[in-house]
């Protein structure tokens, strides 16, 4: 959108006051226009009607096309991007946005922060704000007394070895105000933010997520504190332990992003370190669950097996990842039996890298079935053979979901038991093989599917 090419600028500013803006998508992306793309132009304009249809509609996401390769952004693009983006932010900063609830503002680019200041101060009801850390004042976050969603990511140029102390006080003071927060997360640089993530579970008592940040951690930071502001539970309904662990155990850089970043964020581990960090794990999560009673969804490292036995604790469990590359001693009949009761309950279960040599490196799918009798998703990850055969079992007909192998050895029979699923997602280690695809088209044909995804790689993640 180009304010300076429109033939009447005033009639837009009254456009947006007209039709009350609930959500300001600032993020850019970049789509390729086809139709609209000329080799002579870096940048093709939306009509003011397709501007009026999405502001009717309470929506304003700002789109940008890219040269036809997609890989360049040319420099007169970038900079007509930042111009059109803060104009749009000084012109709605003007005014009250009583209605604005969303602001999502995700690229690197060179934005005018007073503006941005300003619209946040003018837009009482912000519910959610998706933006860089180094864009955002975090004082005028105090007045948000609305917000329940908050998501910063820190560029590569801004990334910390450690969390600065400044920046630790800063939050201290804006967090308490924050009552309402739901959804607390630092998008990138997860192990260093801990202390701040400790604050917010410490003072947001609605605090639901605080996205892939290993929480236990965190808690292990408040728990050692000598005088506890927060002795209660927290309300945590999905989180991720064992990822902060897991990065000192493989003696890897966190997240590296560049090659400064890239050295090291964490020193590396001695063999004795190492198990030790690995012998005190089952204490953390037991920790972590006595102060989360509440989670939903947990995705867990299981760097020792006794630390599933602490998992029979959480009543309300219902979606459970395990990866357990660091846990070479648990094999699937054990992980059930040491979840208890909790295993009837589990409606969604993804497992990877479980040491299969009791069972012949075939995984036993036939467990997984008799122990979760109310799984709806399964996703099996890194293993490529089921023990065969399959038995008889009508649970097989509850599975709605299931993520596997695009090799994995007895796909066509757990298809032909599972005629009831929605959702099928075959990956592979590298590049999707087309022989190998046409091998499973015949099954996947007599299902009903509404959502067929093919891809090279498979990350974990939550249903």
């Amino acid at each position: 959108m180009n304010f300076r090419q429109l033939p009447n600028r005033e009639a837009l500013h009254l456009l947006f006051s007209s039709h009350r803006l609930k959500k300001l998508d600032l993020s850019c992306f970049f789509v390729q226009d086809g139709e609209t793309f000329s080799a002579n132009v870096p940048y093709a304009l939306p009509h003011l009607k397709e501007i009026i249809d999405i502001c009717t509609g309470g929506e304003f996401t700002y789109c940008f096309p890219t040269s036809p390769d997609n890989t360049e952004i040319h420099l007169q693009t970038k900079k007509h991007m930042e111009d059109e983006c803060n104009s749009l932010l000084h012109m709605l900063s003007k005014d009250p946005q009583p209605d604005l609830q969303s602001f999502v503002m995700t690229k690197i680019i060179t934005i005018s922060k007073f503006a941005l200041q300003q619209l946040i101060q003018v837009s009482t009801n912000l519910t959610e704000i998706h933006t860089l850390l180094d864009c955002i004042d975090l004082n005028v976050l105090v007045n948000c007394k609305m917000l329940r969603i908050l998501r910063l990511h820190t560029s590569p140029e801004t990334s910390f070895r450690s969390c600065p102390r400044e920046l630790i006080k800063t939050w201290g003071n804006v967090l308490p105000s924050l009552e309402n927060l739901e959804i607390f997360t630092f998008c990138n640089d997860y192990f260093v933010m801990r202390p701040v993530i400790a604050i917010a579970l410490d003072h947001c008592p609605k605090l639901t997520s605080v996205g892939h940040f290993d929480s236990s951690r965190a808690i292990e930071c408040i728990e050692a504190k000598v005088n506890k502001s927060h002795t209660g539970y927290f309300n945590l309904k999905k989180c991720f332990w064992g990822n902060e662990t897991v990065c000192k155990v493989a003696c890897q850089p966190c997240q590296p992003r560049n090659s400064q970043s890239a050295q090291s964020f964490h020193s590396v581990c001695t063999r004795n370190e190492r198990q030790n960090l690995q012998s005190s794990f089952p204490e953390l999560i037991n920790t972590a669950v006595s102060r989360c009673p509440f989670v939903e969804e947990l995705s867990l490292q299981v760097l020792h097996k006794d630390c599933l036995q602490h998992l029979r604790r959480l009543k309300r469990l219902n979606s459970l990842v395990l990866e357990c590359a660091y846990c070479d001693d648990l094999d699937v009949d054990e992980c059930f039996s040491s979840l208890g009761e909790i295993r009837h309950q589990l409606k969604h279960f993804v497992i990877k890298r479980i040491d299969l040599l009791n069972t012949d490196r075939r995984f036993p799918l036939n467990v997984v079935i008799d122990n979760c009798e109310n799984l709806e998703t399964l996703g099996v990850l890194e293993l490529t053979a089921i023990n065969l055969p399959l038995r008889t079992n009508t649970r097989f007909r509850r599975l709605k979901r299931i993520s596997i192998e695009m090799k994995f050895d007895g796909l066509g029979q757990i298809l032909r038991y599972c005629d009831n699923l929605t959702y099928l997602l075959l990956f592979g280690h590298y590049m999707i093989n087309e022989s190998e695809l046409q091998e499973n088209l015949s099954h996947i044909s007599a299902l009903k599917l509404q959502t067929l995804r093919i891809q090279s790689r498979f990350f974990p993640k939550m249903p």
